[in-house]
């Protein structure tokens, strides 16, 4: 396991979807993360929401819409650790105050997972085939 500093401490603020980029969370400091994978969010008991979800009405009156979902169950909440796996490329934060864990499973041996940037700059990528790349 890799932990991932930059991002602990930082408080999250904006999740949102961009073309060519189902998911990006924006934290202070001008930090981003860009998810280009699978993604869930839980707790300590259960699965509460996750990527494959988007657009599933699973009979509900409205279809979901994951993006707003995970954006006001995490709106305010602070990093308290980034930990990336340095063999499967996953990476899991896990926000405080309320103990919520969001992971990104790396779904290709050949494509990246996410990247995370601060400002313009690169500084982590999950490598297709589950390697973390990291510059200074």
């Amino acid at each position: 396991m890799k932990p991932i500093g930059k991002l602990a401490g930082k408080q999250l603020n904006s999740v949102e979807s961009w073309e060519g980029c189902p998911c990006v969370m924006q934290f202070e400091d001008n930090y981003k993360l860009y998810i280009e994978s699978l993604w869930r969010l839980g707790n300590n008991k259960s699965l509460l929401l996750t990527s494959e979800d988007d657009r599933q009405t699973y009979g509900l009156e409205a279809a979901i819409d994951a993006i707003a979902q995970l954006r006001e169950r995490l709106q305010s909440q602070r990093v308290s650790h980034a930990i990336a796996n340095e063999l499967t490329g996953d990476l899991t934060l896990i926000f405080s105050p309320s103990n919520l864990r969001f992971e990104v499973i790396s779904s290709s041996t050949g494509f990246e997972a996410w990247q995370i940037y601060k400002g313009t700059d690169i500084r982590y990528v999950a490598v297709g085939g589950g390697q973390i790349k990291e510059w200074p």
